[in-house]
């Protein structure tokens, strides 16, 4: 090859993107010509970067390569956190919507009535409820029922279910057929039936007290039926 065609690949031979028989082709030319291989070391020259350039380009790169790193664990462990923290307000709420709490007493909210086989029939007439809690104390003249509705988050936001909630106090029991019954006395000892909106604790604990502590706690307990004499 002439001097022409071999200064024209020169650059690609420098740059090591000629195929093979082209370097071979090219290093042949050079080893009998001075002037190409001058230019070749020209180039070279020309095209080398000074080492202390080369070293602080590495150094950059380095930083560059240390500052991903970080970025990357660093967004990591931020989308670690927010799954975590998503994981536990999910298993707090699966909690809470168990929880039951009372429901307060408006006017209206529960009717009793005593039906003709000396059974009560409780109809509670607001959206709908997650269970009831009961207890029963004696009186001078039989026994007194005490309940309340419960509602959990679940039961506060499922939709109305269209009909009333029934709790019958009969043969012994109390029960609304659908959630849970209590051992209670016979309904012919029954003389009254009050709402008495308390937590759960008080429910387990209210039958035990004194009659001076209970009169205290059940002071906003609401009448319900009362059997009147004759």
């Amino acid at each position: 090859m002439n001097c022409n065609i071999i200064q024209d690949l020169l650059p690609l031979y420098l740059d090591k993107v000629c195929s093979n028989e082209t370097a071979e082709a090219v290093e042949e030319h050079l080893a009998t010509c001075p002037a190409c291989r001058s230019l070749l070391d020209k180039m070279r020259q020309e095209s080398a970067v000074p080492e202390h350039i080369q070293v602080q380009a590495q150094q950059e790169a380095n930083v560059l390569r240390g500052v991903k790193r970080k970025f990357s664990a660093r967004r990591r462990r931020s989308v670690l956190a927010v799954v975590l923290a998503a994981l536990v307000a999910l298993a707090a709420l699966t909690a809470a919507s168990d929880v039951e709490k009372p429901i307060p007493y408006r006017e209206g909210l529960v009717t009793a009535k005593l039906a003709v086989d000396e059974a009560f029939d409780l109809y509670f007439h607001g959206n709908n409820y997650a269970s009831f809690w009961e207890f029963f104390r004696e009186t001078e003249d039989g026994y007194a029922i005490y309940f309340c509705f419960t509602q959990t988050l679940k039961s506060a936001s499922t939709p109305p279910l269209g009909k009333e909630g029934h709790i019958c106090i009969g043969n012994s029991q109390m029960t609304d057929f659908c959630t849970v019954n209590y051992q209670v006395p016979d309904s012919q000892d029954i003389n009254a039936i009050y709402y008495l909106e308390a937590s759960q604790e008080e429910y387990l604990n209210l039958p035990q007290i004194p009659d001076p502590e209970f009169a205290q706690a059940a002071q906003n307990a609401v009448l319900l039926w009362e059997r009147t004499a004759g």
